[in-house]
């Protein structure tokens, strides 16, 4: 039947077939299923994104020695502000966070996607892990970055995961990290505590991880 708006598809159209259709086989076929009792947050933006009590950045900012955070997105801008802005004029205020716990002592690996990133955008993807590991280098953090495709069709994670004092915490939902994204647009992450969901999500997390290239300095 066609589309109300749209109508039907042309006479003889079927979708398009992958050529290999393996290409991608799926890692983890079956989903998680945990019970129990636990602590969830929902994170609105504009509303509570940015809030120092609340949200994410507080997630972040539990992350002290030893502890991991693990981050996979779609995209992540250096900067926030005017595109010809800096970090130090208009901070993005995720990636202080990330740096911070870095700063803390925490493991922190940043994973960003490569397959739609234009790496001519001052605010691409590449300026934004180039920047982070600039950083890391200089002051010797457990910080790294990268750009990676392992699905081979882009990134299109809005995940954040923090391991603290042996408990796990998990944040995923609509949140990029543009500043529209955190101050305008109207979007939604669902926060868990469960150490459970963190180890399982963070197996995902490295296993793209191992398939995206480290960074190298020009």
């Amino acid at each position: 039947a066609g589309d109300l708006v749209y109508g039907g598809p042309p006479p003889g159209y079927s979708p398009p077939q992958l050529d290999d259709p393996t290409l991608y086989p799926v890692r983890f076929p079956t989903p998680l299923t945990i019970t129990g009792t636990f602590v969830f947050e929902v994170v609105q933006s504009p509303e509570t994104s940015l809030r120092a009590d609340a949200g994410l950045l507080p997630m972040i900012a539990r992350a002290g020695p030893g502890d991991r955070v693990l981050v996979e997105q779609l995209y992540e801008h250096h900067h926030w502000g005017p595109v010809d802005s800096t970090p130090e004029a208009d901070p993005n205020l995720r990636l202080e966070a990330y740096l911070a716990a870095a700063r803390r002592g925490a493991r922190v690996r940043i994973l960003l996607d490569s397959f739609f990133d234009d790496p001519h955008n001052p605010r691409s993807n590449l300026a934004t892990i180039a920047y982070l590991n600039e950083i890391a280098r200089r002051e010797g953090l457990d910080l790294e970055a990268r750009r990676g495709n392992p699905t081979y069709l882009g990134i299109h994670n809005k995940m954040v995961l923090v391991e603290s004092d042996g408990q796990g915490w998990v944040h995923v939902g609509s949140i990029n990290g543009s500043e529209g994204s955190a101050k305008v647009n109207r979007e939604l992450a669902l926060q868990v505590r469960s150490t459970v969901a963190y180890g399982w999500l963070a197996a995902m997390f490295w296993q793209d991880w191992a398939a995206a290239e480290p960074w190298l300095p020009e």
